[in-house]
């Protein structure tokens, strides 16, 4: 859950880069469907993929556009996504 955040500070729905730093050990291309697998599931619609390792190797941050109509969608999401293991951080 996102402590503070409530339908009054954000106008939804709301567009923005979702950005999720994962271990590295399982690949890009699992850790992408990771979360595109979360997005579909969820009905959340995104775009625009990138990634950026870090400088010593051991984490990806993977950053994708997406679009959530709603609070709880929200924090249904980060929920989610910070149930793998693997994600050390969303925002």
């Amino acid at each position: 859950m996102i402590p503070g955040l409530t339908s009054d500070t954000i106008e939804f729905p709301v567009s923005y880069t979702l950005k999720v730093i994962m271990e590295t050990s399982k690949g890009d291309e699992n850790n992408i469907n990771f979360i595109t697998e979360v997005l579909i599931a969820m009905n959340i619609p995104f775009s625009n993929w990138s990634k950026k390792k870090s400088g010593e190797g051991k984490y990806t941050s993977y950053s994708v556009d997406i679009t959530v109509e709603t609070l709880i969608i929200l924090r249904l999401l980060y929920t989610e996504i910070k149930a793998n293991p693997d994600v050390k951080f969303a925002i």
